[in-house]
Order: C-alpha cells, then structure tokens, then sequence
C-alpha cells in the first residue's frame, strides 16, 4: 500500500518509492495517464499512514521521504470536499515525515491546504514537484484537458518558490514531437527560471503502442524503429519507449539549455547520471533529517558498478539498507527490503545493467 511496486527501474534507479496515494481515481483526463495501468486500494490509507508515522516517531526513526503521490492528483477537485490530502499533509507535519507533493493542481494555493504547506516547509519537510509537459496553452489543453493550464501552475511554482519552498518541476513524460526546436526549449526554461524552479525532472515518455493515436502527430509515432521495448528483461512487455539514441540526444540538449537557464537538471528511471547537475533526482537533497535507499546512482557515483561489492561501501548513515531496515514498520519494511533485492540482483547481471544505465 505505502511501497512503489517493484521493477527492474524502479528498484534500481528511484530513491522515492515510499507513496500515498489519497485517491484510487483521477478526474484529470491526461492523455498520457499511467494509472489505468495499475489496481490500486486505499482504503484507509490515511489512517494507516498514521500509524506508520507514530511508530516512526516512537522509535525516533528518520524515513524515506514519502511521495504524496505517484499516480493520481492527490488534490484534484474531490480534496476540496473530502480534503484527505489535507488529512495527510497535518500528520505529515505533527510527525516529522518529509513529504514530496507531486500536484498540478491549483488548489494548494488555496487554504487550509496552503497554509499547511508552509508550516511543512518551516520544518524543511516539504519538496513541491509540479507537473509541466508542456508552456504551450492550446496543447496542454489537449493533453491534459482538465488540469490547470501552463500559466496556472507556472503561478504556483513562483508563489511557492517565493515563500522559499523548493520547487522543482516534471517535464514527465517528455513525449516525442515536443520541444523539436531550440527556441521553445529555450522559452521553457526561461519560464521556470522566472517562476523561480530550483530543478526540472525528465523522463521519456512510455505507453503502449495502441496508445500512440491518443498523442499528437509526428513522424516519430508512424516509425517502428524509433520505440524499443520497456523493459530490460525478456519476454517483452505490451509498453514500449523511444530508443536509447533518442532519449540520450534530447535529453543532454534539455540539461545544456537548463544549465545556461541556472536550473538544475536530472531525469527520472533513464540511467543518465552524466547529465546530472544535482546531488538527487528527486530533489531531496533539498531536505533535511531525512533517509535514503542506495539505488545505481551511488554504484556509479563511487565507481562500484562492476565491483561484486554489496551495500557495506555505504557508510553514510543517511542510507537505509540491510539490517537497518529491520526497526522500520513491517509494512514498509518488506517492500524496501524487495527493492533492495532487486537492486543486487542488477548488479550482478552486467546485460540488463548495461540497457539500464544509458552511456
């Protein structure tokens, strides 16, 4: 319920995969949606979550920050009526739990959820992720038909980000046929760079093939050999990606023109780590008194990619791995330990870690 499920990306590459997620629908409309890809029960989740986040406290554990959320819009109109968002933002702060908000939705702009907010930040608990596919008007319209629209949540990013909350900014998914020419990446970042981000996240979009229609015309989409599979293992699954070249060139002309824009660059489950110019993807760095997982990053950072080494070089007590995680609540605990799993068994398969770190 509160663990990501696990995957040969996900446990490999992403240090945020402790979620919430408030509601098991989303009334946004995205053309790109990945929800539908996935079951998803919450019931009582915010009761749960409190539950997790006493215990935390009790033991004077430090966590993982958790992502409020990874698949729907935790304040989408609903919230105003059953404000579970709100719910888990208020225990957030009564306990210490570092949260990274992922939201297009201009409702934290409004109290109490904003007020909130901002008492999170006076405790350095709180990261602000918002989603931006896109600065142009008439397209987000098309893509994401019932989320706020560039401008409004180009407004959040520079009210948040004058309040000193850290804000940073998920051009995800980057889909193919967007930003083709330098003056609109340029125009974008110039946007984010007035809206004050600290940080923009990007990963390639990956759908299923059927789901190409649904996007917008380009070339890209009527050519086989432009997709791969998503998945690094075999039998292949249904969901397919652009191709390694593509991903590595578009993705390295992004990180120039946001480091001439002064905003840091990282991308989400791409392996790319010679293209980041901040400690962290996610933007907890930004935080304070929090835990990590290790993931790749820290194997290529201190050169142990190939090294047969297990976790033990990690010595910095910000890492939870092994048995430090045997304090944590069984129902984190399990699935942090099969992410970690995971994570070596990668190490130990030089063929499926060479197609997930992109060089």
């Amino acid at each position: 319920m509160f663990v990501i499920g696990p995957g040969p990306y996900i446990s490999s590459l992403c240090y945020s995969v402790l979620k919430i997620e408030p509601y098991d629908f989303c009334s946004l409309n995205c053309v790109y949606c990945y929800a539908n890809w996935y079951s998803r029960k919450t019931r009582r989740v915010v009761g749960e979550f409190e539950k997790i986040a006493k215990k935390l406290k009790k033991r004077g554990l430090k966590t993982i920050p958790f992502r409020l959320s990874t698949l729907t819009e935790p304040f989408q109109p609903i919230e105003q009526a059953r404000k579970l968002s709100l719910r888990i933002l208020k225990i957030s702060r009564k306990y210490s739990i570092p949260l990274i908000i992922n939201t297009k939705s201009t409702i934290v702009l409004k109290d109490p959820w904003k007020s909130e907010i901002l008492k999170l930040h006076d405790k350095s608990l709180v990261v602000l992720q918002i989603t931006l596919i896109t600065h142009r008007e008439e397209l987000a319209r098309k893509l994401e038909p019932r989320a706020p629209s560039p401008r409004e949540r180009l407004e959040i990013c520079e009210y948040f980000s004058n309040q000193g909350i850290p804000v940073v900014v998920r051009l995800q998914p980057l889909i193919p046929g967007l930003f083709t020419e330098k003056e609109e990446i340029e125009e974008y970042f110039s946007l984010l760079k007035m809206a004050g981000v600290r940080q923009v996240i990007v990963e390639a979009l990956r759908c299923r093939r059927e789901d190409l229609e649904t996007l917008i015309e380009s070339p890209e989409y009527r050519d086989e050999k432009f997709w791969i599979s998503y998945s690094p293992r075999k039998p292949e699954i249904d969901v397919i990606k652009p191709n390694r070249e593509w991903i590595y060139g578009k993705l390295k002309e992004l990180k120039n023109v946001a480091v001439k824009a002064g905003i840091g660059f990282t991308t989400c489950k791409e392996g790319l780590f010679n293209l980041h110019t901040v400690p962290n993807c996610c933007g907890i760095h930004y935080l304070e008194d929090y835990r990590l997982r290790p993931t790749l990053y820290e194997f290529w950072k201190y050169g142990k990619l190939y090294s047969g080494e297990g976790l033990n070089f990690l010595e910095n007590e910000k890492y939870l791995y092994g048995e430090k995680l045997n304090e944590y609540p069984r129902i984190v605990r399990k699935g942090l330990k099969i992410h970690e799993k995971i994570l070596l068994e990668i190490l130990s398969e030089p063929e499926i870690l060479a197609k997930i770190i992109l060089k």
